[in-house]
């Protein structure tokens, strides 16, 4: 799907097993980094953002630990990643609906590249998004957002549309 990146992160090292360094939204400017630790049988966004905030214009996270899946839509299509690495970057431009539902304890590092603002989040809920892409005159298809609700009720049984 166009505007979501999924990819491994390497360690800058692998030959140094005991002391492995992973380098991670290097030579980015950064003002704040956010932990975020999220339950098992948790979902954890279920949001868009507008990319009004320079930190989710994309959007960046990497997961340390833990294991779930995230799950996307572009008011076009829905699409499911699995995330079971540690490791794992992910990318999430702006106008992309995602949750992720996280199946083993997960520890989420996001990059910001300003300072958290709870005054202006540039989070938007779930129920905002099909009127957001149609006043926008972007791309909606019901469908899609149905496949992306279809398991809101029973995250962990959601299959890739």
């Amino acid at each position: 799907m166009k505007g979501v990146f999924v990819e491994q992160v390497h360690p800058v090292n692998p030959s140094q097993v005991e002391k492995l360094t992973y380098e991670w939204c290097k030579g980015l400017f950064g003002q704040q980094v956010t932990l975020c630790p999220r339950p098992s049988g948790s979902i954890a966004g279920n949001h868009y953002h507008r990319g009004v905030d320079a930190s989710k214009n994309p959007e960046r996270c990497i997961i340390v630990s833990g294991r779930g899946r995230l799950r996307t839509c572009n008011g076009i299509e829905t699409q499911e990643w699995m995330l079971e690495r540690p490791f794992t970057e992910v990318t999430i431009y702006p106008s992309i609906l995602h949750a992720f539902v996280v199946e083993e304890d997960m520890l989420l590092i996001e990059y910001r590249a300003t300072l958290f603002d709870s005054q202006y989040p540039d989070t938007y809920a779930l129920e905002t998004f099909f009127p957001y892409l149609e006043n926008k005159k972007l791309p909606a298809n019901i469908a899609a957002l149905a496949a992306f609700r279809e398991h809101q009720e029973n995250p962990l049984t959601c299959a890739t549309r």
